[in-house]
């Protein structure tokens, strides 16, 4: 089973869809991993793909926000690809639905953005955070932990 995650439901959605991983020391001797990855969009009358990577313990770090605000019933949960290409920000405020407003703008690809709303059901962001969770266990970060949902 392709690895996923996805933002939105029904017709509206982002969806990341994990190629493989890459790992490699930084400059510090750091070691780095991030998951080449496609995104796929439909977004009202736009629809699209580009290529993404995404770092793992950025992902570790969004599945916690994401955990955060489900307990909170009010939280921001902002997130941000390696490259910037996807951002979001993700409004958790009571029960019912999330808005998720962002910004996709395909580094590789310069003059093209796209800026978007979404209203999604927090069922559906509850999903994303089990997605985010499996992706994490196929990809597992060195050495951060995350928890449960």
């Amino acid at each position: 089973m392709p690895s996923e995650f996805t933002f939105g439901s029904g017709d509206e959605r982002i969806s990341v869809n994990i190629e493989t991983s890459k790992a490699s020391l930084n400059e510090n001797q750091t070691y780095k991993s991030r998951l080449e990855s496609t995104v796929n969009l439909n977004i009202g009358a736009f629809s699209g793909a580009f290529k993404a990577e995404f770092a793992i313990p950025d992902l570790v770090l969004f599945h916690e926000q994401l955990i955060s605000a489900f307990a909170s019933r009010s939280e921001i949960v902002p997130f941000k690809n390696a490259e910037g290409d996807l951002y979001l920000a993700i409004e958790v405020n009571g029960p019912g639905e999330a808005i998720v407003t962002g910004t996709i703008k395909p580094h590789r690809l310069r003059q093209a953005s796209l800026i978007f709303r979404l209203n999604i059901p927090q069922s559906a962001l509850a999903r994303t955070a089990q997605e985010l969770e499996d992706v994490l266990r196929e990809f597992p970060p060195r050495p951060t932990s995350f928890r449960s949902i």
